[in-house]
């Protein structure tokens, strides 16, 4: 058995790299055509998390919410709820913001930003 990864996933892995290293220098146009070159290549919940999040950084909100929901279904971490909460609750959609933040308390009881932010919500 080869210790070689396939081409598609070197491919997938060698494109979320670049687009992670645009992204961690502010240049989210950039980041967000390499990500969703990446995403062609494999569908993964992180990339859909780093489009989300370029998109919002953008101002491309429908395209962040999009992106983030698709992240939610695939993931299981709590960041990207969290994240697709903060982007509802630009967009003054409260509800959404918090079941979204509930999501990711769910699957992380202890994610203080969450439950920062919940609280902040529940003080209005």
């Amino acid at each position: 058995m080869s210790d070689e990864r396939p081409l598609d996933e070197e491919l997938d892995y060698d494109l979320y790299r670049k687009g992670l290293a645009a992204f961690e220098r502010g240049a989210f146009e950039e980041a967000e055509v390499l990500f969703e070159a990446s995403l062609e290549v494999r569908e993964h919940w992180k990339t859909l998390e780093r489009i989300g999040e370029c998109a919002w950084r953008l101002r491309k909100v429908e395209k962040a919410i999009v992106s983030l929901t698709k992240g939610v279904a695939l993931g299981r971490l709590s960041k990207t709820p969290h994240l697709l909460a903060q982007v509802y609750l630009e967009r003054g959609a409260i509800a959404e913001a918090r079941r979204s933040l509930e999501e990711a308390l769910r699957r992380n009881p202890q994610y203080h930003p969450s439950l920062k932010l919940l609280r902040q919500l529940d003080e209005r």
